[in-house]
């Protein structure tokens, strides 16, 4: 589905993936209508989740700085590294419940300070190491959460910063399963 088919999305599906790429032009392409149609869509019981660019989408926006999209599917507000960082690295997630770890791709994803979560949201993974020889951007990075999961009216959404459908297939997978049985 992309942009223009937004208007189909109807009961008749489960889940909506929105994969990585660039968040503002995903809203801007979507309009108000297309982002009105997502948020009565999770609103309705349907599930969501973002991948880097896609959790981007979903968070909220923050009003003081009109670079950072949202469209305000979990009320929680992402981190940035600089203004225009394009720094890839190789992370190490662990899920918060299994204590299972995870070797990844992370560029540029989606990142949200735990302490700063509202109660309602639950963090589902955090990066515990990179492979970046930038310190501080290694700095930055650890201990953050990057894929956290709430709800929306009677929706489910996940938000997952780095890009586990490159090599953490089976873990994208479970997340995704979870969405289409709750």
């Amino acid at each position: 589905m992309i942009s223009s088919d937004i208007t189909q999305l109807t009961g008749d599906y489960d889940v909506l993936i929105v994969p990585g790429g660039t968040a503002k032009r995903y809203q801007i392409h979507l309009r108000e209508n297309g982002i009105t149609l997502i948020q009565n869509f999770v609103a309705n019981g349907g599930g969501y989740l973002g991948l880097c660019a896609g959790a981007y989408l979903a968070s909220m926006n923050d009003m003081k700085n009109r670079k950072n999209v949202g469209i305000g599917l979990l009320s929680v507000r992402y981190s940035l590294y600089g203004c225009n960082a394009n720094i890839r690295a190789n992370v190490t997630l662990t899920d918060t419940e299994s204590n299972m770890t995870y070797k990844t791709t992370y560029h540029n994803g989606a990142v949200y300070q735990v302490d700063q979560l509202p109660t309602n949201v639950s963090v589902l993974a955090t990066i515990t190491d990179t492979d970046s020889s930038n310190t501080k951007f290694h700095d930055f990075l650890k201990n953050k959460a990057t894929i956290i999961e709430g709800t929306y009216g009677k929706g489910r959404v996940i938000l997952c910063g780095p890009h586990i459908e490159v090599n953490a297939k089976a873990y994208l997978f479970s997340l995704i399963m979870s969405l289409v049985h709750r």
